[in-house]
């Protein structure tokens, strides 16, 4: 699948996409603009965000008017144009695969931006050096200027460039296959992106969240948030991330058998890239074709195109897809019969996957043995000025007495002694520095996420409740208003018995739809909870449930005041609620349930039991459900405690302290 270490995204350089009409609108504005401006720092940012609007489709365009910009920035000395050509230029370096050359400019970049002394240049300049890092293969030193940008970007609550820097760490972590540090982090990414209003963000965040959840084989979510992505990529006219999507699509139709788009998103995927000049994008197409014509068993056609997508990748010195290549090419040769190269491709994607984690290390290594070559070369330069300086002081000193010449040798061991002494404290101290930014770096880091639940949380119920009130308000009163329309129609037609039946039951259908539309309005966001407040609502809830008959179900309230509890901590505690009875309902197999809520002080005690079936516990250690894991997370956002009693054939209890 395509590299899911996202594409590098500027913090400094580029202006937002367009649609395609605003696009025109705003670049014919810009040179409009343009030729009313004297030659100033207004002018220089016209150019480059002329050049902006060029970069996703016209790099050569692009190109010409940062330059053009670079000039009038030089003669004006203007430090935010120097940056910003830096880093525009930078992205296009990058996506020409020239890494080695990216990487000279974003060091040259943070150097001006330090001396600038200008915080969002300088969290804009640590994330282009570290992509630039990442591209060079060096995990280490591109997650150390990762966490730079958040520090610094932290500081001033910027969530738009927040945003874009979790997405850029997220990307890593899909890459070393770290699922869980790649979940927090897309949470991160989507949430600040959202709250920063940045469409490139919330790109980079749901294109990482999708090559998460197919290596989770959750195919589905993969697919709605892929979608997702290929229309922020439509709106802000940007062929990279439509793409990018295009490929998890098909990586989600592949591995379902689903076959049908493939061929036509692979020609979409071929024009985008070919349009930017992307060869890795035309990898990954000639990849997928293969993959495809795979699966429909056209073995030598599979051979062709991957063998393409592999002179791409090589050709371009591109390793992202190698292994996948290769994987493919060995199930091609076992699939026809050619042993020898099934085991040798084999070998190759075995070892390119190995490579993958041990030549980060070996580059880490290789630093490190640098800085301890240079370090031993400083000692003996050191050493060497030590043994001049004692045989000078010999020579002249000839005549001295042997005490004297005794003394010298003890002051020197003593400075020695110091001096050693003086480098181990000096060690200590930096060592201890370094602890302190890392514990710093965690806290912070648990922050943002306990900030991303708050954020997704409250997302989930504002469309709870947006939905509701359209499907109960619109959609509902027009199925009632047909209803009518139909009743007065009725009374103004003459028509046969057998016609007559047929209309009563279609509009029985229709009372049933408008009943079915109220009870999903209803689930979505209970109008009670609204008007009268959570104890209210559960006790309708609850009556509910028991006037249906699925189960016995008493629900008690002690002290419970609605007005005294605030509205977005209520409708949490009503879902916490509503996702508990459900389960009774789909796994317990009960007879009786309890739903109970005690008020002490500032303390919510909530209580469900049920008499059912109940399960070994020891299970949720390992389980990585959707309905579970909400249920810990909204009870950790409540600063909240569960506890679950359960044990085969006793029932299951579970118990929830929220402070309000």
């Amino acid at each position: 699948m395509r590299k899911q270490v996202i594409f590098f995204l500027m913090i400094i350089c580029c202006t937002n996409g367009y649609s395609q009409p605003n696009w025109k609108l705003y670049r014919d504005s810009l040179f409009n603009r343009l030729e009313h401006l004297k030659e100033d720092s207004d002018m220089v940012e016209t150019i480059i965000n002329i050049g902006g609007m060029y970069q996703a489709n016209r790099p050569d365009s692009a190109m010409y008017y940062y330059q053009k910009g670079n000039i009038l920035s030089n003669k004006l000395n203007y430090t935010r144009g120097k940056l910003r050509y830096l880093a525009c230029i930078t992205e296009i370096m990058m996506r020409e695969a020239k890494f080695d050359e990216a990487l000279k400019l974003t060091l040259q970049a943070v150097a001006i931006a330090e001396k600038a002394n200008n915080p969002n240049m300088l969290g804009g300049a640590y994330n282009n050096v570290a992509e630039s890092y990442l591209d060079n293969g060096n995990v280490e030193k591109a997650l150390e200027y990762y966490q730079k940008a958040v520090v610094v970007f932290e500081s001033e609550k910027n969530k738009y460039k927040l945003g874009i820097v979790y997405g850029n760490i997220l990307g890593v972590y899909v890459s070393i296959e770290d699922r869980e540090k790649a979940y927090q982090y897309a949470l991160k990414a989507i949430s600040n992106s959202r709250e920063g209003h940045s469409d490139f963000g919330e790109a980079v965040g749901l294109q990482n969240l999708s090559a998460v959840l197919i290596k989770m084989k959750k195919y589905d979510s993969a697919l709605l948030l892929s979608h997702q992505q290929y229309a922020i990529g439509v709106r802000i006219n940007d062929n990279t991330y439509q793409s990018g999507a295009l490929a998890c699509i098909n990586e989600v139709l592949l591995a379902t058998n689903k076959l049908s788009m493939v061929e036509k998103n692979v020609t979409e995927i071929e024009s985008l890239s070919k349009a930017v000049d992307d060869k890795e994008g035309l990898a990954v197409a000639r990849y997928q074709l293969g993959s495809y014509n795979f699966k429909k068993k056209a073995y030598a056609k599979a051979k062709q195109y991957a063998t393409e997508s592999l002179a791409i990748l090589t050709e371009n010195k591109i390793h992202s897809n190698l292994e996948e290549v290769h994987a493919l090419l060995s199930d091609i040769a076992l699939a026809t019969g050619d042993v020898s190269v099934f085991e040798s491709e084999r070998q190759l994607a075995d070892s390119i996957k190995e490579a993958g984690v041990s030549n980060r290390i070996l580059k880490y290594n290789q630093q490190l043995e640098a800085e301890y070559s240079l370090n031993k070369k400083q000692a003996e330069i050191n050493d060497l000025t030590h043994e001049k300086a004692i045989t000078a002081l010999t020579l002249r000193q000839h005549y001295t007495t042997i005490s004297v010449l005794i003394a010298s040798i003890v002051l020197l061991s003593l400075l020695g002694f110091l001096y050693y002494r003086n480098a181990k404290q000096k060690n200590t101290l930096l060592l201890a520095q370094d602890t302190l930014k890392a514990q710093r770096i965690r806290e912070l880091e648990q922050e943002q996420q306990l900030l991303a639940t708050e954020s997704v949380l409250q997302g989930q119920e504002q469309e709870r409740q947006r939905l509701a009130k359209d499907l109960h308000d619109g959609l509902g009163g027009i199925l009632s208003s047909t209803k009518y329309s139909f009743s007065n129609m009725k009374n103004n037609l003459i028509i046969t018995q057998e016609d007559a039946l047929a209309f009563e039951r279609s509009m029985g259908m229709l009372d049933k739809s408008i009943s079915e539309l109220r009870r999903v309005a209803h689930n979505m966001m209970p109008e009670s909870l609204l008007k009268f407040g959570l104890d209210t609502a559960l006790q309708d809830f609850c009556t509910n449930i028991r006037q249906s008959g699925a189960v016995q179900l008493v629900y008690q309230s002690f002290d419970i005041k609605d007005d005294t509890i605030p509205q977005n901590k209520a409708s949490i505690i009503y879902r916490v609620v509503q996702e508990l009875v459900n389960n009774i309902l789909k796994h317990a197999k009960a007879t009786n349930a309890l739903v109970q809520l005690i008020r002490k002080e500032n303390t919510l005690s909530i209580t469900v039991e049920d008499d059912g079936k109940g399960f070994n516990t020891s299970l949720l250690l390992h389980s990585d459900g959707i309905g579970y894991n909400n249920l810990k997370s909204r009870v950790a956002y409540l600063n909240g405690t569960m506890d679950i009693q359960a044990s085969e054939g006793n029932g299951t209890s579970v118990s929830i302290e929220i402070q309000l």
